[in-house]
Parts: C-alpha cells; sequence; structure tokens
C-alpha cells in the first residue's frame, strides 16, 4: 500500500525504544556533568554551552494529554473541527514535535469516520495532513445555514448563562 516516499507514524514500540534511548541518553549526558562537578576528572576546561546540536533532534512528550485535546470522531460541526486541528497544530508546536509524533499522536485521537478516513490516506508532510483535513472535515455552511443555526440557538433549561452567551457570540460571529 505505502510507498518508500510516504511517511507513517510510528508504532508504539519505536516509539517505546525512542524513549528509552532518551532516557539512556539524558543519563550518560547527566553522569558526565556530574564528574565533571565533582572534582574527580579535574577542573571542567570548557564551560556549558546552551547550544542546540545538529545531531539531536529536540522534542518534548507531555505526560497527560486526555485533558487538553478531546477524541475527533469527524461528526463534530466545523468549528469544532478546526479547534481540533488548531488545539493538535499548537500542541505540536509547543512541544516541536517532528512529523512522526504528530502523525501518531492524530492516530491516537481520531475515531469512528475520521479514523477510516486517516488510516486510507498517505500525506507528504504535515501541511499536506492539514490541508487535506480541512477539505474533508470543514464543510462550508452558507450564510443563511449560519443566520438559521444562530436563530434556532435557544437556552435550554439549567443552562449556565455564560454558556448560552458564549455559544451564542461563536455563532454570530459566524455571520
Amino acid at each position: 500500500m505505502a510507498t518508500s516516499g510516504d511517511l507513517q507514524a510510528p508504532t508504539y514500540v519505536e516509539l517505546y525504544k525512542t524513549v528509552a534511548e532518551l532516557q539512556k541518553k539524558i543519563k550518560q549526558l547527566e553522569s558526565e556533568v556530574v564528574s565533571g562537578r565533582d572534582g574527580s576528572q579535574g577542573p571542567p576546561t570548557t564551560a556549558v554551552v546552551n547550544t542546540p546540536r545538529s545531531d539531536v533532534s529536540e522534542y518534548r512528550v507531555l505526560p497527560d494529554l486526555n485533558k487538553s485535546i478531546k477524541v475527533f470522531d469527524g461528526c463534530e460541526p466545523v468549528h469544532e473541527a478546526d479547534d481540533w486541528i488548531q488545539t493538535v497544530e499548537g500542541m505540536a508546536n509547543l512541544n516541536c514535535w517532528p512529523l512522526a509524533f504528530r502523525m501518531q499522536f492524530v492516530r491516537s485521537y481520531i475515531t469512528e469516520a475520521a479514523r477510516s478516513w486517516f488510516i486510507g490516506r498517505d500525506f507528504k508532510d504535515w501541511d499536506d495532513f492539514v490541508q487535506k483535513f480541512r477539505i474533508v472535515f470543514f464543510r462550508q455552511l452558507r450564510t443563511a445555514d449560519k443566520w438559521e443555526a444562530m436563530q434556532k440557538r435557544r437556552q435550554i433549561s439549567d443552562e449556565h448563562i455564560m454558556v448560552y452567551f458564549q455559544e451564542k457570540a461563536r455563532l454570530c460571529r459566524g455571520l
């Protein structure tokens, strides 16, 4: 199915091995710093400079993302699909995730129609994924449809006024 030029998300085992390698490198670097400071190898000859190394990819993995990003099933309204992809992009950019991490994260946080769509496609890069995602899940609504949705939105009994107001304001902004 996939050609040699297509990108695929890493498997769980590959991610686990990568994390184990990173932990090993961290321990090695920590031991080098400690041994350089305790004087056992003499005084350090160079100052520690915080410059990025070109041979090491920098990225961060957050321990629990369940609180910040919900699972996307592909049936959400346009504004929720937009919010979801922006949240994923923001999280990935903030934590400097490489493409493989981004794609694996997306795979982990989609279900149903969105998952079937994702699995059936190949993506050249992150921008290609976002473009195809927007084409499929950002259905264009006519202004008349937006107006009708805004007019139909009524406050539900026991619904907090702030929840109702913010939802109504969002619908108005869409006009």
